[in-house]
């Protein structure tokens, strides 16, 4: 999965949220992550790590995650209720572009480059 949102609640002691139960298995074993159900966040269970933001933003970038955006809410009435969210994407291999064809994607999600899948599904009547 390219996409990895991270939520760090200030005043929470170090506890950063890096996903949700659908989440990259092996990438969280690889923070060191573990799934909690945590009622305060408001929604389902997510997987956290006992670390500041700054490690976990360490530990995706060494395995080709960039930073696309951040940002800050204030929700609540205390200094402390702050919510800090980081959004990442692991680029994957870019198209290579063949003048006059269009873009080629090297690998399509079975496998297979794009003109093989769009070829199957234009095949299938789609």
């Amino acid at each position: 999965m390219p996409y990895v949102i991270i939520e760090y609640k200030g005043g929470c002691g170090g506890v950063t949220w890096v996903g949700d139960p659908n989440s990259d298995p092996g990438l969280m074993q690889f923070l060191g992550a573990r799934l909690h159900d945590h009622f305060d966040r408001g929604y389902e269970p997510g997987y956290l790590i006992h670390a500041v933001p700054r490690i976990v933003l360490n530990k995706l970038e060494t395995v080709g995650y960039k930073l696309l955006a951040m940002s800050a809410t204030h929700p609540g009435p205390a200094h402390h209720d702050k919510l800090l969210v980081w959004t990442l994407h692991k680029p994957e291999a870019p198209p290579t572009y063949s003048p006059g064809k269009g873009p080629h994607i090297s690998q399509g999600a079975g496998g297979g480059t794009m003109k093989a899948s769009v070829t199957k599904l234009m095949s299938n009547g789609f």
